[in-house]
């Protein structure tokens, strides 16, 4: 195989490093050293000036005044492509040395500078060849893959759910099991089928009658079941089929698309009509925010608390699905995406588009209240290379390593919308002080994974009174025991002026409480990081004789990477900005654009830009060679668009998927 230099604008390909025929040459030395003009570790910022001396065999005058000038065209079209606008094509490099095992490629942005040969003096006239025409291009640094599409997406290793990974995660606000224990298959022929939990190669909706049934059901309304997963492996033909959603309450009710149910099918697929639920082979979630009135039913000798998916009309529809033959249904369970170490290749973090994608819900122009399924802002962080770290930790319930200890006033409840349905009440019964410990979470040796610096939220809820009465905030103590002293101590924001007050009553709001470095100073290697880390929880009270219920303390990276997404609020009085049905964003790092970009999906099943979001922090950056675990937070709007506090309720679902190009500073090799 010979050299390729090739660079490539749309249908037009200009081969730099020709060897035979008409065309540039590249003779040897193939080029000057390389300049590189940026050393950021994002690779968006890198920009290398390439140096080149050609020569030009052509076949006429006219030949010559063609090639030269095609070439500047698409010299020109890089360089208005980077200033942005309306150049929407990309002009890349493509590079492979003869014995180089896989291809480069590199966006370019122009040219610096050139040196035209004389061409009235010069011997081409002669022989068509044009000498020493110098040559210099801007250009990004080598990728793995042109960057003008997508790549297949990566796939993820699943965290606290499924048994497999999938190119498709979805992340949830809740990391503690929920106990749905029981799928059941009812048809008007037959009547019940077998249990299809834990159940592989199962066939829901067997016979697709008006009336058949598919029920699931949990223990205790404290566990409704929120979102569920089945892995289909014969997808659905079913085209005109109409379902019902419903819940009992002492009564089958309905329940509301886009309010207290959705759906998410396959990579996302879904379509801007109805979606035809399992009408695709892959991952399908069902997401249920089931109203707390919801009550106990015996059905088919099992007391549970159900929701049903009812056929009230077959169509025509002659094939039912069928689930995978490797994975049962299950219970996502993570508000993390986790990128293997075989995922980011090369020495340097690569270009990434990471795609978040909503649940389905009412039509995008159609006007919608804020809840759980509208997502309005998205705040995410990086930790690599740490499996060991949890960004959630609930008051009542730790994780391995982790005890919860209650404090002075406080008591665990059941509480459907803490962590994990329990949650840390404060009654302010003897103290109603800042000063005074409500909760405390060990985590006896902890520090190595819990090592980084942090925004801390905590997720809480003051219960009646007036907005204010109440406010949180935490402390940190790093050390072996808390209880003598034998460490150091951190407060969160507000701790002198009796913490963050709370916003809203009756919700559970994210109440930000500032940035905490873990430890407090800078470690190298030789330290012994064997230490504990104590967070601990204060709740005041102002006034009146509120409580406040806490569910958990959340810690989202910042030291590596991490970024908060907000919606625009293009229109306040429907809605369509938030992240709703048919609609995901685009955190781009250049793979494509540099971008944070919603977009839609259209009645002609094609992926639509509609808006920017409002991006804080840097693009995505991923650490090569490690593991690498996106810590997300999904919040929305209370009741009204744009009227805080944020909520970031355990009920909130969204899909993501990850795409790469790696980088490389000189050769790729078998990369």
């Amino acid at each position: 195989m010979g050299q390729t230099c090739r660079l490539i604008f749309g249908a037009i390909e200009i081969e730099l490093a020709g060897k035979s025929g008409l065309g540039f040459r590249l003779p040897r030395p193939a080029q000057a050293p390389t300049r590189f003009t940026g050393s950021e570790e994002n690779p968006i910022f890198v920009r290398v000036v390439e140096s080149y001396n050609l020569s030009l065999v052509a076949s006429s005058d006219n030949d010559v005044a063609s090639r030269i000038e095609q070439l500047f065209g698409v010299l020109r079209a890089a360089k208005l492509f980077g200033d942005g606008g309306w150049q929407i094509t990309p002009v890349y490099l493509k590079e492979q040395l003869p014995d180089e095992a896989n291809a480069r490629y590199a966006l370019v942005y122009g040219s610096p500078d050139m040196e035209i040969p004389d061409l009235f003096h010069s011997k081409y006239r002669a022989t068509k060849w044009v000498e020493n025409f110098g040559l210099s291009i801007t250009r990004g640094i080598w990728r793995s893959a042109p960057p003008t599409a997508l790549p297949t997406a990566t796939t993820l290793t699943e965290v606290g759910g499924a048994d497999t990974g999938s190119i498709f995660s979805v992340v949830t606000g809740d990391r503690v099991k929920r106990s749905i224990d029981k799928i059941f298959n009812w048809t008007v022929a037959s009547g019940w089928g077998f249990d299809l939990w834990g159940s592989v190669n199962s066939t829901l909706f067997p016979n697709r009658t008006a009336g058949d049934i598919l029920y699931l059901g949990s223990t205790s309304n404290v566990y409704v079941p929120t979102t569920v997963g089945f892995d289909v492996a014969t997808a659905s033909d079913a085209a005109s089929n109409t379902f019902a959603w419903e819940y009992y309450n002492g009564a089958w009710t309905a329940l509301s698309r886009g309010v207290t149910f959705g759906i998410l099918g396959p990579n996302g697929l879904y379509t801007y009509a109805d979606p035809v639920v399992f009408g695709g082979i892959g991952r399908w979630f069902l997401n249920f925010q089931v109203p707390l009135d919801s009550v106990a039913l015996a059905l088919n000798g099992f007391t549970r608390h159900w929701v049903r998916i009812r056929i009230t009309a077959a169509g025509t529809w002659t094939v039912s699905p069928v689930l995978s033959s490797s994975q049962v249904p299950w219970i996502p369970l993570n508000n993390v995406v986790r990128i293997p170490a075989a995922a980011v290749g090369g020495k340097r973090s690569p270009f990434v588009n990471i795609r978040i994608r909503g649940l389905d819900g009412p039509a995008p122009n159609e006007a919608q209240s804020p809840s759980p399924m509208t997502i309005s802002q998205v705040i995410v962080g990086l930790r690599s290379n740490r499996t060991g770290f949890v960004s959630s930790l609930p008051w009542w319930d730790p994780y391995a390593g982790w005890t919860a200890a209650a404090g002075t006033d406080g008591a665990y409840n059941l509480n459907f919308r803490s962590v994990g349905g329990v949650g840390l009440r404060v009654s302010f019964a003897t103290q109603t002080s800042i000063i005074y410990t409500r909760g405390t979470l060990t985590g006896t040796d902890k520090l190595t994974d819990w090592r980084g610096e942090y925004m801390v939220f905590i997720r809480a809820r003051q219960n009646a009174g007036a907005i204010g009465d109440c406010a949180v905030t935490f402390s940190c103590f790093i050390g072996r025991d808390a209880s003598v002293g034998e460490g150091a101590v951190r407060y969160g924001l507000n701790y002198d002026i009796g913490g963050v007050k709370l916003q809203s009553i009756d919700k559970y709001e994210l109440v930000y409480c500032g940035t905490l470095k873990i430890p407090f100073q800078e470690v190298v290697s030789a330290d012994d990081l064997t230490s504990s880390v104590f967070f601990r929880l204060h709740n005041q009270r102002n006034a009146g004789a509120a409580t406040v219920d806490n569910s958990d303390i959340i810690l989202i990276p910042i030291d590596e990477w991490a970024a908060i997404l907000t919606d625009p609020l293009s229109d306040v009085s429907v809605g369509t900005s938030a992240l709703r049905r048919c609609s995901g964003l685009d955190l781009d790092n250049g793979l494509l654009r540099q971008r944070l970009s919603k977009y839609q999906m259209g009645s002609d099943g094609g992926i639509h830009r509609v808006e920017p979001w409002e991006l804080q922090g840097e693009p995505p950056r991923l650490e090569p060679g490690v593991i690498n675990d996106l810590h997300f937070l999904a919040c929305h709007y209370p009741s009204t668009w744009g009227a805080g506090p944020w909520l970031a309720a355990t009920e909130t679902m969204m899909g993501v998927q990850v795409y790469i190009h790696n980088v490389y500073d000189v050769l790729r090799g078998s990369g």
